[in-house]
């Protein structure tokens, strides 16, 4: 019996995606784990895993395919230990597998043109390519099977600006991004017009935590330690599990209470924003926090995060203070009910117990579903979420 890989839901409003590359061919084996193909979504590029290891049976989708719905057929696979039937679905699946290329005209007399090169790249090479304009079929790989990795690039030259094919790739670049920019509008107009949003404010004091990173930065290797945005993600979490009633979203016109604790991220791209997600991070240090942040910005800013990358976050964080923004109001990350928008820190004059003084402090703005967490909710969520920030013992952990 064999098994139908599909289209999955990288995110809540995700409804159809672009199925941008294959990875494998039919007749190839994959390991657990091996990414088989690039999906283009709403919010990213992100890979297709292989769940377990097996081979390639048939393709059902052609690289290239637009709108291909969430569920539908993409592969038929056969699983190591599966008999090796291919299932009757497959010939109902989202559509038939890749139609063969037209035959090449003979070259001359009796002669017959050699098969097309199968072109192997790793989801960071092929992003690294796109972005470089570099074409990837002159390029030797030195990955297994002459897989082409992002090492195969270095010292590849870029194509002239000028000509015919730079203007070709330049208007594929941008029909790209400009598809992807119409797609993450289309969930963000879903987002405002169908959540009733409502903003809480709260002003956090940062000295206590600044001191702590400085701490920890001057043990770390090379004196850097993890981010601010490492140590907010943890302090969100474990917001979360003392407040576990504001770890909760709207799903079917009904209230979803979670038990795990996931904080995604905006990571600003050059077209876009991607939200890759930190799993547990109450459970996580904030050393571990960091170095998971780290491997997720890379993989974002390389089109190649995976289905456990993205989506079925808690709340999402967006930090702009970095950009000198003293406080913004974010739209929800659908079907998230909260989503902390987090301006810079700023040196204010403040009364601190019974003196005057000067403190370091940042604004949080919280964006609420009204639907599922309420006022007084969101209040004991963001005084958690400012204690730890300001007594942040927990977060040395």
């Amino acid at each position: 019996m064999s098994t139908i890989i599909k289209m999955p839901a990288f995110s809540a409003t995700m409804e159809a995606g672009k199925l941008l590359s294959w990875v494998v061919a039919p007749g190839d084996a994959f390991a657990k784990g091996q990414v088989l193909a690039e999906v283009e979504t709403d919010k990213a590029v992100a890979t297709i895993e292989a769940p377990e290891a097996g081979r390639v049976v048939e393709l059902l989708v052609t690289a290239g395919d637009d709108d291909v719905p969430v569920n539908a057929g993409l592969a038929v696979v056969q699983f190591e230990g599966e008999p090796a039937a291919v299932t009757p679905a497959a010939a109902s699946a989202y559509s038939v597998a890749a139609t063969a290329a037209p035959v090449a005209q003979p070259v001359g007399q009796g002669s017959t043109p050699p098969p097309p090169r199968r072109l192997r790249a790793s989801p960071a090479a092929r992003a690294l390519a796109r972005k470089r304009g570099i074409d990837l079929g002159q390029v030797a790989g030195s990955g297994p099977r002459g897989r082409i990795v992002r090492a195969d690039l270095n010292g590849v030259p870029k194509p002239a600006a000028a000509g015919p094919g730079a203007a070709a790739v330049a208007a594929t670049s941008g029909d790209r991004a400009a598809q992807m920019r119409r797609a993450m509008a289309r969930a963000l107009v879903h987002a405002k017009a169908t959540v009733p949003h409502f903003y809480a404010e709260v002003d956090i004091g940062l000295d206590a935590l600044l001191a702590l990173r400085r701490q920890v930065a001057a043990s770390a290797a090379e004196g850097r330690g993890p981010t601010i945005t490492a140590y907010l993600i943890r302090a969100a979490a474990l917001a979360l599990r003392e407040v576990p009633a504001a770890n909760r979203s709207w799903a079917e016109d009904a209230i979803q209470q979670r038990s795990a604790c996931h904080v995604g991220c905006a990571v600003g791209l050059p077209e876009r924003v991607a939200l890759p997600v930190v799993r547990d991070a109450d459970r996580m240090t904030v050393q571990q926090i960091g170095q998971d942040l780290q491997r997720l910005t890379a993989l974002a800013r390389a089109d190649a995060l995976t289905q456990r990358d993205m989506g079925d976050a808690s709340l999402t964080i967006s930090n702009l203070g970095m950009h000198g923004i003293d406080r913004f109001f974010p739209i929800i990350n659908v079907p998230e009910a909260l989503m902390l928008g987090i301006g810079q820190a700023r040196r204010v004059v403040s009364v601190v117990g019974d003196l005057i003084g000067v403190r370091t402090v940042m604004s949080c703005t919280a964006s609420v579903d009204h639907r599922v967490v309420d006022g007084e909710l969101a209040g004991r969520f963001l005084q958690s979420f400012r204690r730890v920030i300001e007594s942040p013992q927990q977060l040395a952990d």
